[in-house]
C-alpha cells in the first residue's frame, strides 16, 4: 500500500505498484466499527479491575490527603472529575457567603 486518506465517511486508499486490493474491502468496512457482533460490553467491575491493576485508583486515593470519603470516592471517580467538582463547591460557596 502506498496510502491511506480518510476523510469522513471517504476513504481512498492508493495501492503501490503491483499491490493487490484482495481483502482489502472487509479491513474497510471494519474500520470504525467499534462494536462487532458477539463482543460482550465491559461491566463496571472490569474496569475497576483494570484500574486496580494498573494502579491510578491507588495514586488517585493517594493524593487526597486526611479526607477518607475523598480517597473512597477517588477509587470510583477519575481525579481531574473530583477535582473539578471540588472548585466547582468552592466557587458555590463563595457566591453564598
Amino acid at each position: 500500500m502506498a496510502g491511506v486518506h480518510i476523510y469522513a465517511n471517504i476513504v481512498t486508499v492508493d495501492l503501490a505498484r503491483g499491490g493487490s486490493a484482495a481483502g482489502l474491502g472487509d479491513v474497510v468496512r471494519t474500520l470504525y466499527r467499534y462494536w462487532q457482533p458477539g463482543m460482550e460490553p465491559p461491566t463496571f467491575d472490569d474496569v475497576v479491575e483494570e484500574t486496580a491493576k494498573t494502579g491510578d485508583a491507588g495514586a488517585a486515593a493517594a493524593d487526597t490527603g486526611a479526607d477518607p470519603a475523598l480517597a473512597e470516592a477517588a477509587k470510583r471517580v477519575p481525579m481531574h472529575l473530583l477535582e473539578r467538582g471540588r472548585a466547582a463547591r468552592e466557587r458555590w460557596k463563595a457566591k453564598q457567603a
